[in-house]
């Protein structure tokens, strides 16, 4: 994978996040806490770029056939997640991402749907926050084994975000943690990832 320009580093709630370089690359990148913790970044669909092509049958999976072949034939997700967790042995390794990232932080804290051992990574993952991730007619979330799911998961959705719309807290046996706020206003859609990162309007 070619290496994209990304920040070396950056500030979130005074916290200073360095980008590992060893873990940067289009479809992933690791930045580490000022305490060590690695959090691997998923990335979503790449609208507007060369590479937004490549994301139309993952997207297409997960909106109509339950995200079946995303997990089967993607082990770079369960091996990005093993190559993190080793090389952070005895730290909290933290999963995120957006839209198609978001699904892709999910399947790798679910185990993937266990029918491989390559995909036996959940008990790697300590914390997962994924936003407006995709779920479609077949939510990604209803066929996970809630007994395989060891890490505390976050979900952030936008109300009328029609992309996320089928998540909801009863999904992996209560272990959803869904929060849903409103679309942020100087956004132009429900599914934009500057939902959560502009700061909040003035009041």
């Amino acid at each position: 994978d070619k290496e994209p320009r990304r920040l070396s580093d950056f500030t979130v709630a005074q916290r200073v996040l360095t980008l590992d370089p060893d873990f940067n690359c289009e479809l992933y990148a690791v930045y580490c806490t000022p305490d060590g913790n690695p959090i691997l970044g998923f990335t979503g669909t790449r609208f507007g770029t060369p590479e937004q092509g490549e994301d139309v049958l993952p997207d297409t999976d997960i909106g109509v056939c339950g995200c079946n072949r995303l997990v089967q034939e993607n082990p770079w997700i369960y091996e990005t997640v093993r190559e993190v967790a080793r090389k952070y042995g005895g730290k909290r390794l933290i999963l995120t991402g957006h839209s198609l990232g978001g699904s892709r932080a999910l399947i790798a804290a679910m185990g993937g749907d266990g029918t491989s051992p390559d995909m036996d990574v959940s008990h790697f993952v300590h914390l997962v926050h994924v936003f407006n991730p995709g779920s479609g007619l077949m939510p990604l979330a209803w066929q996970g084994n809630k007994d395989k799911v060891f890490a505390t998961i976050h979900l952030h959705r936008i109300f009328r975000d029609v992309v996320s719309a089928t998540n909801f807290p009863c999904q992996l046996g209560g272990k959803l943690n869904i929060t849903v706020y409103s679309k942020h206003p100087d956004t132009d859609s429900c599914h934009a990832l500057d939902n959560f990162c502009l700061p909040a309007p003035e009041s």
